[in-house]
């Protein structure tokens, strides 16, 4: 069976196979290209501690991402590209023991074409590195694919943070590529990088440095596949100086992807931005 790297466009960072097109081979933007709102290299205010108070306020967020995706063997001009555009609702409630969380994805779309599956309404919870969610992942509408970009502002930071600090925590979930289930494991590192202003906003700057192992296995047609992916990536967190919820996100990551079938595997790189703002 010949793969057709176009149906495994696997965005664990966000997105689903089920609106690829064809491979093509005409120009497309450069990924970097894609705007990178927050600066490299930010104006710090002279504060260099806060004393996060979380709320359960409801926040409204925009997650734009563009991926392109090129096979792992020499093949000169051929690669695939999509965007897609999230809005969703996330609501996020701490305890004792981890965070739970609801949402509602108000409007999906790939490469311009709305998704009918949304709006949805779905709650899950992190707790002891794992999350988990209700209703169980489906794998069986686009907009499930949303599920990762809103897992990525669900946060367990101290609630005392100060300049220069580091932390790390770990995540397990099981998501969708497509119509096969799979199981991210995130290691994530975290650092406090300082106050800055953008526009009418001001916040406390995270850096975050990602590593991601996954792992999955279902049918396409007559097929059985196979999914496995690693890689990492980098991300800027603006967050809210008094409750720690997100302001911005930005995101830039690099996955080695092997898909598995009739015994042949085959090899894709995707490179991906996310741009993720408060509404």
């Amino acid at each position: 069976m010949q793969i057709r790297y176009s149906r495994f466009s696997l965005l664990l960072i966000f997105l689903t196979a089920c609106h690829s097109a064809g491979s093509r081979t005409e120009p497309e933007p450069a990924i970097g290209e894609f705007p990178s709102p927050l600066p490299s290299s930010p104006q710090l205010s002279p504060r260099s501690s806060w004393t996060i108070q979380p709320t359960t306020q409801v926040h409204r967020y925009r997650s734009e991402i563009i991926s392109i995706i090129i096979p792992g063997e020499s093949s000169a001009g051929i690669r695939d590209s999509i965007s897609a555009i999230a809005d969703f609702a996330l609501t996020v409630q701490r305890d004792t023991k981890g965070l739970s969380y609801s949402a509602s994805v108000e409007a999906f779309s790939v490469r311009g074409q709305a998704d009918p599956s949304s709006p949805m309404s779905l709650a899950g919870r992190l707790e002891s590195s794992q999350f988990t969610l209700n209703p169980p992942v489906t794998c069986t509408t686009q907009a499930n694919s949303v599920v990762p970009a809103l897992q990525r502002l669900v946060i367990p930071m101290p609630l005392q943070l100060r300049k220069g600090q580091t932390w790390t925590d770990s995540t397990s979930a099981t998501l969708c590529s497509g119509s096969i289930p799979v199981t991210l494991i995130a290691l994530r590192s975290y650092r406090v990088i300082g106050e800055i202003s953008t526009g009418a906003r001001t916040g406390v700057l995270l850096e975050r440095q990602d590593k991601t192992l996954s792992a999955g296995e279902g049918s396409e047609g007559q097929h059985r596949i196979q999914l496995r992916s690693e890689g990492g990536g980098q991300t800027q967190l603006l967050i809210d100086s008094t409750t720690g919820a997100p302001i911005e996100l930005t995101v830039a990551s690099t996955l080695t992807i092997t898909v598995t079938t009739s015994g042949r595997s085959q090899k894709f790189i995707q490179t991906s931005r996310e741009h993720v703002t408060e509404r």
